[in-house]
């Protein structure tokens, strides 16, 4: 996806959050966003079903490296609660959180 207004942070995350909602195909629904004065993200998503670990990790991920793709993001803070609101996962990600390795055959 290329960012239609990619000038300012808030912008580009407000545009990609947008677009990121649509394509999270999960038991994770999506609820809402805030950007801090430092660049700092806090995301809150409602698990609506049962998903694997493996899913929600790789879920997170992809989530966490679409919008560190936002020059200027410092974290992510992703919190998902259950449908009465507990928290079941809050967690802070800094850009090198997650690592992906090539497989050589």
């Amino acid at each position: 996806y290329q960012l239609k207004q990619p000038d300012s942070v808030s912008a580009s995350l407000e545009e990609a959050m947008a677009v990121l909602v649509t394509k999270i195909d999960t038991g994770l629904e999506y609820h809402t966003y805030m950007l801090d004065a430092e660049n700092n993200v806090a995301l809150e998503f409602v698990l609506t079903e049962e998903m694997a670990k493996e899913e929600l990790l790789l879920t997170k991920a992809s989530i966490t490296e679409t919008l560190f793709q936002i020059e200027g993001i410092n974290s992510i803070k992703i919190k998902i609660m259950d449908n009465e609101g507990s928290v079941l996962d809050d967690a802070l990600y800094l850009p090198d959180s997650f690592y992906f390795y090539d497989i050589i055959p």
